[in-house]
């Protein structure tokens, strides 16, 4: 499904490791695999609480929260230990949970009960418990922290949560398609969510609250994920035992990927190298090549595999630093921040976007992988700017770097 992890916080550390660990919440064994993403050897196999679903890696990543339908509670999970460290009662019948980019709030979503717990993670205690349409499925947080989308199947609609407020503000019809999961795009614009009664995707533009035209999928779609650039959608078609992946760009089909029985859940590296997939009825787990679109590798875990998430490790670093500078022409004058950066280590680069935000959504703009330089002209006078540079490559993010700086006089 989905479990995004603000992107800012890939900024933090400047060391880079190809493995990341994949936790599969194993439903019926009441445990939760930990998984080498490089050898798919088992890491540790961490005992949890009844039914647990869909796990939610915290910002920091320090922590791994899973929501257990059967115990209608969340079992917190260290993730250098792997120990579970506390439980949280929620709601009944917990399947997914969102949490704010800063990682003070999250928001349970209750099956059982057809709510939404908000948590303090400060303190871990619910703060609030909000009503939402019948038979809700999923949970997604904006990038900017601002919403939280919930998808009710048994209504047809979409309700939309203000995470200041805590409060469900709106409610947008799906036209009865039956929607179950949800995504997010980076800029926060879309949301993608599988339409179960019409073998579609659906499409929200998130500002306006309407209905885009859909995009077709396979037979069943359930589980949906975006790879961190937002290009490729990968969406789970239970049964046809496929996944469709939609190129965002143009919002279209462009691969069909055959994979095991009964697919559910659906994760992505954060270099969108690979798509992690449960197999519900298969005890394991597939692991789909995003550049050739096939199944590469399949590996066992335990009983009932249903969710899934992946611990996002930092990206190389780039190094870079601002010039102020200041041209006048006549009477006016054109303030302009220079960027120059120095390539990542060992990775090849297509481009660099250039972003004046850190959750990536105002684009300054974009260079070919082979210049260092970029110049944002018009700026205010002496005002300050952070900017952050990504490096993608022929599928996913490549690397990342940031400067602060304040335009000229």
């Amino acid at each position: 499904m989905k479990k995004r992890i603000a992107l800012f916080f890939l900024l933090v550390c400047a060391a880079f490791c190809h493995a990341e660990p994949v936790y599969v919440a194993n439903r019926f064994s009441g445990t939760v695999s930990v998984v080498d993403s490089e050898t798919h050897a088992i890491i540790a196999t961490v005992i949890v609480d009844a039914q647990p679903l869909i796990p939610t890696v915290a910002p920091d990543r320090s922590l791994l929260y899973v929501p257990c339908f059967g115990a209608d509670n969340i079992n917190v999970i260290e993730t250098v230990t792997y120990t579970v460290l506390k439980t949280i009662p929620v709601g009944v019948g917990p399947i997914d949970m969102a949490i704010t980019p800063d990682g003070t709030r999250a928001y349970v979503l209750n099956n059982g009960d057809t709510t939404v717990s908000v948590l303090d993670l400060t303190t871990n205690t619910v703060v609030a418990v909000l009503g939402v349409a019948t038979s809700p499925q999923t949970i997604e947080a904006t990038p900017d922290g601002k919403k939280a989308l919930v998808t009710s199947s048994g209504s047809n609609l979409i309700s939309i949560i203000d995470v200041t407020t805590s409060s469900v503000t709106s409610t947008v019809s799906t036209n009865g398609t039956l929607p179950t999961d949800i995504v997010i795009s980076p800029d926060g614009q879309k949301a993608y969510f599988s339409q179960f009664g019409t073998d579609n995707v659906g499409v929200l533009n998130i500002p306006t609250e309407t209905i885009l035209p859909s995009i077709p999928a396979g037979n069943g779609p359930l589980g949906i994920a975006i790879n961190p650039q937002g290009t490729r959608v990968y969406v789970v078609n239970i049964s046809d035992d496929s996944v469709t992946v939609i190129d965002t760009l143009s919002n279209t089909p462009i691969a069909t990927v055959n994979v095991g029985n009964s697919p559910g859940d659906l994760a992505v590296t954060s270099d969108g190298g690979k798509v992690f997939l449960t197999l519900t009825a298969d005890d394991s787990v597939d692991v789909i090549d995003a550049l050739t679109n096939t199944v590469s590798a399949t590996f066992a875990v335990q009983n009932f595999p249903q969710g899934i998430a992946i611990l996002p490790l930092p990206l190389p670093l780039i190094e870079a630093f601002g010039e102020a500078r200041r041209n006048t022409f006549l009477t006016e004058t054109d303030r302009v921040n220079v960027l120059k950066w120095a390539a990542p280590v060992g990775v090849e680069v297509v481009r660099y976007q250039i972003y004046r935000d850190p959750f990536w959504t105002d684009l300054a703009g974009t260079v070919p992988g082979s210049q260092y330089r970029f110049e944002d002209h018009n700026r205010k006078k002496k005002e300050r700017a952070t900017y952050f540079i990504v490096a993608e490559g022929e599928i996913g993010l490549v690397g990342i770097g940031s400067v602060t700086m304040t335009s000229s006089k």
